[in-house]
């Protein structure tokens, strides 16, 4: 992706130089707001595995159910407001 978009700054600052109108490269910005899209998935994936893999580590006297049900909320909210 940075390749492509190196590529396309050269295009357009060699465009400009030759007074040619240069292209607006639509997919390639949305591709890459889909990549950050993504990215910004899988981080969250991970703190949620993450999250529940302590959780699983946890013995049963030391279970805090108040703090796992304000994660699971915040967890929840987090989606629907994303």
């Amino acid at each position: 992706m940075n390749e492509m978009e190196g590529e396309m700054a050269a295009m357009v600052q060699s465009a400009t130089m030759f007074e040619v109108v240069v292209p607006e490269y639509k997919q390639l910005k949305a591709c890459r707001r889909e990549l950050v899209m993504i990215r910004n998935l899988w981080d969250h994936i991970l703190i949620i595995r993450t999250t529940f893999d302590n959780w699983k580590s946890t013995p049963w006297r030391q279970i805090n159910i108040e703090l796992m049900d304000q994660a699971m909320s915040f967890f929840l909210m987090y989606w629907l407001v994303y």
